[in-house]
């Protein structure tokens, strides 16, 4: 794939893309429309109560959650969507009816009656959230509803990180009482309020990905360069996809004397880089032949897969007996594993065939050595005071899709001697002017490195930030450099799957963020803008 198409991205063309609704189909959006309204009457009341000194934090982390699992909207059908609609409910009926039993006010505010009910089943949740969208494209200006979405990127990826920091048992509820007074200032809907509550939940969501890696390092140690086996062996074996690394350890010591192999995948890899996974022999390595390419991983393991935590699973379910999740959204067809019960799990796994012969694979390096990036720091600073380098570029890693290596590989191919490139992922060069931290597409990780390394030493200003992808972890890290003065910003043209057009437009516009295209175009423009 040449630079000039590494944009081409197809646009679905369906009624939802083509009013510039929503990036999904109809269906889906409608009840996520429904979702979002249902969660902002509840928050309402929910701020009421608190102002009555009674709160209910595990209402909260209900919410919390429920916004958390939207950040994978795609991957769910009607009923896991219309059973979070009705938890959304439940909330807000709980309450409301919690609010007006308390309340010793004369002058109660309005009792926000809404027409719909959670009996009229699925078809009339999709009926209603129709409404909703109907009801908010006349009333809306279309700037201001793109500003909504792009605030909602903002929860999405917040709550999604909060959710990871519980991992850690650590308290959240200052978090989440921002995010839930943010929803609450939704009440009055205007530009000025939108557009610093996007301000406000990027920076947040910003700091929550340095409290996620410092936990990491507190809880599993030291973090070093570790080559991982993509290869297998003859065995029984359990694969552990998606995000939650207490999951994997504890599937680790289970396991550990019962003649199974444990497997990483997805989001996992970076696990092996830490010292406190390399405490166990039985975790052979990382299984994933096409990169998030689920579908494909899951239907060739030839033993269980427990999906953890906010897992992308992207499944179509053709492992049935043998997928097993403990996340608060079971996939269709999922077994669903209660109170982190592993036994079904590791009974499937010794029951299963497993791998009747290893497969050797090539091997990849992840992780990164703390000393070599302090010790890069400081030569970067003085060769920046002393006008040896001029400028920096810093790659995150996303997807890593041929199209994303590709674009890597040649930048790296045609920086200038004057230049330094920090990649978050490996690649093969013998350039002293290119540092490689291979964060294994761990956001969080990412957001430590760079605010250690650029941040820190105040190098924003000769800094350039790219990602040559586009999600909505990429959308709002952008967001919260855009709000630290970093205006060196270029991101991928995200496909409609992930973000509206007309939202990410607007996103573009807003921040004043380039898109990238062609490396040598991309380049020029860059250099352009450092002038000594």
């Amino acid at each position: 794939m040449n630079n000039e198409s590494f944009n081409e991205n197809p646009m679905e063309s369906n009624e939802c893309t083509s009013r510039g609704v929503c990036s999904i189909p109809p269906a889906i959006a409608a009840l996520q429309e429904l979702i979002r309204y249902l969660i902002l009457k509840s928050v309402f009341y929910i701020v009421k109560l608190e102002e009555l000194n009674l709160f209910n934090e595990q209402i909260k982390s209900q919410i919390i959650n429920i916004i958390a699992n939207l950040m994978y909207i795609n991957e769910y059908n009607e009923q896991q969507m219309y059973l979070l609609s009705q938890t959304c409910y439940y909330i807000y009926e709980n309450s409301k009816e919690k609010f007006l039993q308390t309340s010793k006010e004369n002058d109660l505010p309005p009792t926000d009656q809404i027409n719909y009910k959670s009996t009229k089943g699925i078809a009339g949740a999709i009926t209603y959230g129709s409404y909703l969208l109907k009801l908010k494209n006349e009333i809306l200006s279309p700037d201001i509803k793109n500003l909504l979405e792009i605030l909602f990127l903002t929860y999405k990826s917040a709550t999604h990180n909060i959710s990871l920091l519980e991992d850690f048992k650590i308290p959240t509820g200052e978090y989440s009482s921002s995010i839930i007074k943010s929803i609450c200032k939704l009440a009055q809907i205007n530009s000025s309020i939108i557009k610093n509550e996007i301000s406000n939940m990027s920076v947040l969501d910003f700091n929550l990905r340095l409290k996620i890696a410092s936990e990491m390092f507190k809880n599993f140690g030291n973090i070093t360069k570790t080559k991982v086996s993509f290869s297998s062996r003859k065995g029984k074996c359990i694969l552990v996809s998606g995000n939650n690394f207490f999951d994997l350890i504890n599937i680790l010591k289970l396991t550990k004397d019962k003649d199974i192999d444990v497997y990483s995948h997805s989001n996992l890899l970076i696990s092996h880089a830490f010292d406190k996974f390399k405490q166990f022999p039985n975790f052979i390595g990382h299984y994933e032949n096409i990169k998030h390419n689920c579908v494909a991983d899951y239907a060739t393991f030839p033993g269980a897969v427990l999906l953890t935590k906010n897992s992308q699973n992207n499944t179509a379910y053709l492992y049935r007996g043998r997928i097993f999740s403990n996340d608060f959204v079971t996939p269709t067809g999922v077994i669903k594993l209660e109170n982190n019960d592993y036994s079904k799990l590791i009974q499937s796994a010794q029951d299963a065939k497993g791998f009747s012969k290893g497969q050797t694979r090539e091997s990849t390096m992840v992780g990164f050595n703390l000393k070599n990036i302090k010790s890069t720091c400081e030569r970067l600073s003085q060769n920046i005071q002393n006008g040896i380098i001029k400028r920096i570029y810093i790659l995150f890693d996303g997807l890593y899709t041929e199209s994303e290596q590709n674009y890597i590989n040649k930048f790296v191919e045609h920086i200038k001697n004057d230049e330094f490139v920090i990649l978050y992922s490996n690649i093969k060069t013998d350039k002293d002017n290119v540092f490689c931290a291979d964060c294994a597409n761990s956001p969080a990780l990412a957001a430590y490195l760079t605010d250690i390394m650029i941040l820190k030493n105040s190098l924003s200003k000769v800094s350039t930030f790219i990602f040559p992808y586009c999600d909505i972890s990429a959308i709002t890290l952008a967001l919260a450099f855009y709000e630290m003065n970093i205006k060196n910003l270029y991101i991928s043209k995200c496909s409609a799957r992930t973000v509206n057009p007309k939202v990410f437009k607007s996103f573009i516009k807003n921040c004043n963020i380039s898109i990238v295209s062609d490396v040598a175009k991309d380049l020029e423009n860059m250099q352009k803008k450092f002038r000594f």
